[in-house]
């Protein structure tokens, strides 16, 4: 049978999972993109016509037939970025970076500014990169260190929405860590974190942006990176929306 094969390979227990989720987690399409190719007769499993419904075990052979998307080889990086660096694809330090060489060839999702520090995704899938540019469609979370003390009247009023150009900035959840430090968690970028603090007059030294989505800098240290793949890579598209 001709077409582009893909081995199912991971852990026992991710097995037997369904086809158009398999497919999804492949970068092939997403859910429902999947079922229209699964009802089009465009997909094997081991050599026979799979239908919708279909479960994929450890070890099968996935075969997209003349017709069917190929696995677009989605790469999904975490880094944690720290103070100082400045993304920029177009210079010479990116150039000169382990970045610049990986395969296949990623590139921030978002920009973090230089002075910032915190959690950037260096990946190939623009959908990723449209949506976290529409920062009031994903969570993150920042840690932000004011020079003033954060008062529980201040985290109130983060939480019940700040107007600021004509745009309504609403924490979905706060949580203080001492007198000058704490967490929000909003869809929004760190800038307008910052115009938030500003505007109930605290005054920001630093911000930390430590999740996206259900990724987080856990386990990293500054500077350093990490493949998102398996049940993490999973509940992030999940999360996202780009596995639905």
């Amino acid at each position: 049978m001709q077409g582009e094969d893909i081995k199912a390979e991971g852990g026992k227990e991710d097995f037997p999972m369904r086809l158009n989720r398999f497919l999804a987690l492949k970068g092939v399409a997403s859910r429902r993109e999947a079922d229209a190719i699964i009802e089009k007769k465009q997909v094997a499993i081991n050599g026979r016509m799979a239908g919708l419904g279909a479960k994929v075990n450890l070890g099968d052979t996935i075969t997209l037939l003349k017709g069917g998307k190929g696995p677009a080889e989605f790469s999904y990086i975490a880094y944690y970025k720290p103070a100082g660096v400045f993304l920029d694809t177009t210079s010479k330090e990116w150039n000169k970076s382990e970045f610049a060489r990986l395969k296949p060839k990623v590139w921030p999702a978002d920009l973090l500014e230089k002075d910032a520090e915190g959690l950037v995704i260096l990946t190939n899938d623009k959908r990723l990169s449209r949506l976290l540019n529409e920062p009031e469609k994903i969570e993150r979370v920042y840690v932000v260190r004011t020079q003033e003390d954060v008062a529980p009247t201040f985290l109130n009023k983060l939480e019940s929405g700040i107007e600021i150009g004509g745009r309504l900035l609403k924490a979905r959840a706060t949580e203080p860590f001492g007198e000058r430090i704490f967490s929000i968690s909003i869809a929004a970028t760190r800038k307008d974190v910052e115009q938030m603090c500003e505007t109930l007059r605290r005054t920001v030294k630093s911000i930390k942006r430590e999740r996206i989505a259900s990724l987080s800098l856990k386990g990293l240290q500054p500077g350093a990176h990490k493949k998102i793949a398996d049940k993490e890579l999973e509940s992030f598209l999940k999360k996202t929306g780009l596995a639905a």
